[in-house]
């Protein structure tokens, strides 16, 4: 699913002009993006996923195109994680691994991809 951003119209005041979307994807509002006032540049964009699992949830980054590239990347990582939990609940005397293998690789190179990202920010 393609994720779209909606205004949220939650700005007042000073913050009224400032950029403040709800991540859309398909029928989900599935998180946040915003931009933040003052620190650094590079920290300009906060972004945040409504969402429990092991992938990165949140994170703040220099441009909006990044923060939308992160949250749907995490999206992704999040429904399959879903996936496999389902699948878990399904047949509960096979582990996932065992039941989903390509899926469970595309998860952990997901995440692997994100950590290492993290690390090159560091």
């Amino acid at each position: 699913m393609p994720l779209k951003l909606r205004p949220t119209g939650l700005g007042s005041g000073i913050d009224k002009d400032r950029p403040d979307y709800t991540a859309v994807t398909g029928d989900w509002e599935g998180g946040r993006i915003y931009q933040t006032r003052g620190g650094p540049d590079s920290l300009r964009w906060f972004w945040s996923m409504t969402v429990n699992g092991p992938m990165t949830r949140s994170d703040r980054v220099a441009t909006l195109d990044e923060a939308k590239a992160q949250f749907q990347k995490s999206w992704k990582a999040c429904a399959l994680w879903d996936r496999l939990s389902r699948a878990y609940a399904l047949v509960r005397r096979e582990s996932p691994a065992e039941m989903i293998q390509e899926e469970m690789e595309a998860l952990r190179a997901m995440l692997d991809e994100r950590r290492s990202s993290q690390l090159k920010k560091s």
